[in-house]
């Protein structure tokens, strides 16, 4: 069960039943806890409105809200369900998020620990 800390750090009611799921190595994933790889992507679809805003030339921002009122989650929202869902631990998404080239962006992980701070879901 994840402390009361943990969970408002994820955002989820404190008296909601939650595990927080950390890696345990076994011969399936050579002893180090993970096997596979699951990719956390943000993906936008071109709808008619968005289609229209990329073709004025809208600032990035205001199309993404666009975006984001139409379905569409966040890099940031993604990474932060595949905690929930215990696919992953938080520790690996801190890790990947500054060892990997793609996501170099140190602010990229103040973004996810800010908003898995201020409760987005």
């Amino acid at each position: 069960e994840a402390t009361v800390p943990e969970k408002e750090q994820l955002g989820v009611n404190p008296k909601e039943r939650l595990e927080i799921y950390e890696p345990v190595g076994c011969t399936k994933c050579n002893r180090i806890g993970y096997y596979g790889r699951v990719g956390i992507y943000e993906m936008m679809n071109i709808s008619p409105r968005i289609r229209i805003a990329i073709n004025s030339r809208m600032m990035t921002d205001k199309i993404n809200k666009i975006a984001c009122s139409e379905g569409m989650k966040t890099l940031h929202q993604r990474a932060i369900e595949v905690v929930k869902e215990g696919i992953t631990s938080l520790d690996e998404i801190r890790r990947l998020a500054i060892e990997t080239d793609e996501f170099s962006d140190t602010s990229i992980v103040d973004n996810i620990l800010e908003d898995l701070e201020n409760g987005v879901k």
